[in-house]
C-alpha cells in the first residue's frame, strides 16, 4: 500500500483493531487473613468469620468493585491481574505536547506501509473512526503525530492541526505527556492504536464492528449497530443497585414532560411513561460510573432520571439533542480575544517563548500587577497576558489612530491602576474593536508568535449539546419495551453476529407494536438488568447524528423500569446555561 493508504481494521492490523480486545478489569477483592492458633474455633466464631467473608467478598459499589478503592469511596478502581488496587487514569482533556527533541520528532509525520516494524508503527485514527493510517511512533512526539496525522487524515475542519490536539489510546483513555516509557506501555496494552481528538471534540468508541466485544473497568461492551453507534455495555451497576434506584425513585414518578416541535395533533400522546428526577449519593455513584463507561470527566452528565413504562406505554420517535431551535452565533470580540489568549499560553513553551516585543510589554504587566515569576522565569496566567496586549497595543507606533486618543488615556489609567482583565474590556467596549483586534494578532504574527493566531479565535465552535445517552435498564422481568432505533441498517445476519459473540438476546427481531409502528424497523435492543445502551447524538468530529433518532416501545406485559443519563460535551450545568434562552 501507499503511503498514505488507509487501512482497515479488519486489514493487516487486524490483531489492534476488529479482533475483541479484552481488557479484563478483574476486581481484586479483600478477603480475611485466618492466622493458624492452637486453638480450634468453635463453630459460633466460624459463622462469625464466614459472615465477616461474605461481606466483605460480596458487597458491591454501584460500579461493582470496592466503595473504596481509590480512598475516595467513588469505587471506580481499575484493576490489573497481580496489581495492587490503584484508580483509574483520569479522563480530562489532555493537549499533547513534544517533549522529545526536534530531531527525535522529525519523522514522526511519515506514514508508513504495513511491512515496517510493528513495534515502532501505531495505526492513528480520527475521533469514533475505525479506520486510519499507519504512523511511525514516537513516545514523546506526542503532538507532531497529532499534527501529521490531523493533515492526512484531510479531517473537515481545515487548518485543525494549528489548534490544540488530543492523544486517546484505543480504550478511550487520554494519553499522558512526558513519561515516554508510559506512553509506549500505554499504546501497546491498547492495541498499538490511538485516536486524534481536535479541539472541541468528545470521545466516541469508535466500535470497530457489529458484534466487537471487550472489557474495560468491570464493564463488557458489544458494539450493535455503527451508523447509529449503539453500544451494549453489560454490568454497569449491580442488581442490587438497580433494585434501590427503582425504589428510591417511584415515589416521585409523574407524566413525562414533553416539548415537542410543534403543536401539530400528531404530537399528542407522544410520550406516555412517567419520570422521576433522582439523586443522592447512590444516583451520584451511578452517573459517574455511566461517565467513565463512555469516557467523560466527571460532571458531563445531567443528573439520572428514573423512568417506568407501564403495559402500553411509550416515547415515540426522538432525538435526545436540542435539534429544533437554531443556536445563535453570539461570540463577541472579547470572547474570541479569551479564546486566542488561552491558545497562546497553552503554546507558550522553552522552545516557543512569547515575542521579544511582548515579552517587554509582559515585564511592565509583572511589575504592575505584583503577579510573581514562576520557577522558570516565565508567566503563563491568563491576566498578565491580557495586561501584556494591553500595554503592547498602547505603545506601538499607530496606538493614536488604531484606539483613538481618549480610549488611550482610558487604558492607561486602568493600567496604572492595576485593573485586570483590561485588554478583554477594550474589545468588549470599543466601537472598532474587531479592527484592533485584528491589528494585535497581525503584529503577534509578524514577531513570529506560536502558530494558530486568528485562526484560534475564529475556529469553528462545536456547539454545547447533548453528546451520548447511557440507558441504563434496571429490570427484564417483562415482555417488549425495547429500545428501537429505527433508521439503523443492520447488517445481514446482525442478530446471529452479535449472538455469536456470547451475548444472548441483546438484540431483537423488530416487531410492530400497537399505537409505534417504528417498533418494527431498525434496531431492536432487548432490556437487560444492570446493563445499560450507550448511543449517540454526535459523530465524533462533532456534527449532530440524526440517525440516532430512537423510541421507547411499548411493554406487552409488565412494567419496565429504565434510568436516563444524558451526557454533553462539556460540563452538563455550563451546557444547560448555554440552552437555557430556549426555555425562556
Amino acid at each position: 500500500m501507499g503511503m498514505a493508504a488507509f487501512f482497515s481494521t479488519a486489514g493487516k492490523r487486524g490483531n489492534a483493531s476488529a479482533s475483541s480486545t479484552r481488557e479484563k478489569s478483574t476486581a481484586a477483592r479483600a478477603t480475611p487473613t485466618l492466622t493458624r492458633t492452637r486453638t480450634t474455633p468453635t463453630p459460633f466464631v466460624l459463622l462469625l468469620l464466614l459472615a465477616f467473608f461474605q461481606a466483605t467478598v460480596g458487597s458491591k459499589a454501584v460500579s461493582g468493585d470496592s466503595e473504596t478503592c481509590n480512598g475516595e469511596g467513588e469505587g471506580e478502581c481499575e484493576y490489573k491481574p497481580g496489581d495492587a488496587k490503584q484508580p483509574p487514569p483520569s479522563l480530562e482533556p489532555i493537549a499533547a505536547r513534544d517533549f522529545g527533541s526536534e530531531e527525535l520528532c522529525a519523522n514522526t509525520a511519515e506514514a508508513v506501509d504495513g511491512e515496517e516494524d510493528a513495534k515502532d508503527t501505531v495505526l492513528v485514527r480520527l475521533n469514533g473512526e475505525n479506520n486510519g493510517i499507519l504512523m511511525k511512533w514516537k513516545p514523546g512526539c506526542g503532538l507532531s503525530l497529532a499534527r501529521s496525522a490531523a493533515r492526512k487524515l484531510r479531517t473537515s475542519r481545515d487548518g485543525a492541526e494549528k489548534f490544540p490536539l488530543y492523544l486517546y489510546d484505543r480504550m478511550g483513555y487520554p494519553i499522558q505527556n512526558g513519561d515516554e516509557t508510559a506512553q509506549r506501555g500505554r499504546v501497546e496494552r491498547a492495541g498499538s492504536t490511538v485516536h486524534v481528538l481536535l479541539d472541541g471534540e468528545t470521545w466516541v468508541w469508535p466500535g470497530e464492528e457489529v458484534g466487537h466485544s471487550w472489557s474495560s473497568e468491570g464493564i463488557d461492551y458489544l458494539t450493535l449497530s455503527l451508523s447509529p453507534k449503539v453500544i451494549l455495555a453489560s454490568n454497569i451497576i449491580d442488581p442490587e443497585t438497580c433494585d434501590k434506584m427503582i425504589e428510591l425513585g417511584e415515589q416521585n414518578l409523574s407524566p413525562s414532560p414533553e416539548r415537542h416541535y410543534s403543536d401539530d395533533p400528531k404530537y399528542k400522546n407522544y410520550r406516555t411513561s412517567n419520570t422521576a428526577q433522582l439523586g443522592g449519593k447512590l444516583e451520584k455513584k451511578a452517573r459517574r460510573r455511566g461517565e467513565r463507561a463512555a469516557r467523560l470527566p466527571s460532571g458531563y452528565s445531567e443528573s439520572l432520571q428514573l423512568v417506568r413504562y407501564n403495559p402500553g406505554e411509550w416515547y415515540k420517535e426522538h432525538y435526545d439533542f436540542y435539534h429544533n431551535w437554531e443556536w445563535p452565533d453570539t461570540t463577541s470580540t472579547a470572547e474570541r480575544f479569551v479564546t486566542w489568549a488561552k491558545h497562546v499560553l497553552k503554546y507558550t513553551t522553552e522552545t516557543q517563548p512569547l515575542p521579544f516585543s511582548f515579552q517587554a510589554a509582559m515585564k511592565k504587566t509583572e511589575y504592575h500587577l505584583d503577579i510573581p515569576e514562576n520557577e522558570n522565569g516565565k508567566l503563563f496566567d491568563l491576566q498578565a497576558f491580557d495586561g501584556a496586549c494591553g500595554w503592547y497595543l498602547l505603545e506601538m507606533d499607530r496606538a493614536e489612530s488604531v484606539i483613538g486618543p481618549d480610549w488611550m488615556k482610558w487604558m492607561l489609567e486602568n493600567l496604572e491602576s492595576k485593573s485586570r482583565s483590561l485588554t478583554k474590556a477594550l474589545f468588549d467596549k470599543h466601537p472598532r474593536a474587531e479592527h484592533i483586534f485584528s491589528v494585535l494578532i497581525e503584529a503577534w504574527n509578524a514577531s513570529g508568535g506560536c502558530p494558530g493566531g486568528l485562526e484560534a479565535a475564529r475556529a469553528r465552535r462545536i456547539q454545547p449539546n447533548r453528546h451520548v445517552t447511557v440507558f441504563y435498564y434496571l429490570n427484564d422481568d417483562f415482555e417488549g419495551g425495547e429500545t428501537v432505533f429505527p433508521k439503523a441498517i443492520p447488517p445481514e445476519g446482525a442478530k446471529q453476529i452479535i449472538a455469536a459473540s456470547g451475548t444472548i438476546e441483546a438484540v431483537t427481531e423488530p416487531r410492530v407494536r400497537e399505537g409505534m409502528n417504528e417498533c418494527g424497523k431498525g434496531l431492536s435492543v432487548t432490556p437487560k438488568k444492570g446493563a445499560a445502551a450507550i448511543f449517540y447524538a454526535r459523530t465524533g468530529s462533532g456534527n449532530l447524528d440524526y440517525m440516532s433518532l430512537h423510541g421507547g416501545c411499548p411493554p406487552v406485559s409488565g412494567v419496565k423500569y429504565a434510568m436516563n443519563g444524558f451526557m454533553w460535551n462539556k460540563n452538563a450545568k455550563e451546557g444547560w446555561r448555554d440552552w437555557r434562552h430556549v426555555f425562556q
